[in-house]
């Protein structure tokens, strides 16, 4: 599969930046349940929930291995807003594989949504200036899905989730 190229990145980490940079500090334990209750939010299972690695050294950048499912976060950058932003990527991961840009439409309009809701701040606000600032956003498809109000949803969202864990009897060259 061909690679997307992530038009809209450095125009997001501006509007980020813009709009998040004061996020509350938090512990290592609190951004580890930050990250569990917005995977949570996102209907993400459990399994599927992303590791968390911390480090002291200073040259770990944030980031989501969709390889090895772990979000790494360094010292000075253990916010909300990054939480926020890595579990982003790990939710869309799961729901859509490599098929999107990893700061496409529907990680800005997840992260508007996921910060107004963590900052008690209007989501309209956060897609306002987002679109101020030329940046596209969408509503994932997935989500209507997964909070219909109907009795099916609670048991089948007719969601395909792309599985990231690979075992050793999963392996075909063993």
């Amino acid at each position: 599969m061909r690679e997307l190229r992530d038009f809209q990145r450095s125009k997001v980490y501006r509007w980020e930046r813009k709009n998040f940079l004061k996020s509350k500090v938090l512990t290592e334990a609190e951004c580890e349940r930050t990250i569990k209750k917005i995977c949570e939010l996102y209907k993400m299972p459990e399994d599927l929930t992303p590791e968390i690695a911390f480090s002291n050294n200073g040259y770990l950048y944030p980031g989501f291995d969709f390889g090895a499912n772990k979000i790494s976060i360094n010292k000075g950058q253990n916010n909300l807003w990054i939480c926020c932003h890595e579990s982003i990527h790990a939710i869309l991961f799961m729901y859509y594989g490599l098929s999107r840009c990893w700061h496409g439409g529907e990680f800005v309009f997840l992260m508007a949504e996921t910060m107004s809701k963590l900052e008690k701040r209007p989501k309209t606000d956060l897609i306002e200036s987002a679109s101020k600032m030329g940046i596209q956003c969408a509503k994932p498809d997935f989500l209507s899905r997964i909070y219909r109000k109907s009795k099916h949803a609670k048991n089948d969202t007719g969601v395909n989730v792309h599985n990231r864990r690979i075992t050793k009897t999963t392996l075909p060259y063993q």
